[in-house]
């Protein structure tokens, strides 16, 4: 009995750290896409100013 439990409760913690990497990665790639964005103006900004 006790050993379901707690083979449930493991499966449970399982699924959520599942779920919260899934989260994580997502706001990871939103942070990278941000990053690659700010970068590629900056860039762009430079190169402008290189041009004049």
């Amino acid at each position: 009995m006790g050993k379901e439990i707690w083979q449930n409760k493991v499966e449970g913690n399982g699924r959520w750290m599942g779920n919260m990497t899934i989260i994580y990665v997502h706001k990871f790639k939103l942070c990278i896409y941000f990053i690659y964005l700010f970068i590629g103006c900056l860039s762009f900004k430079l190169w402008k100013e290189m041009e004049d």
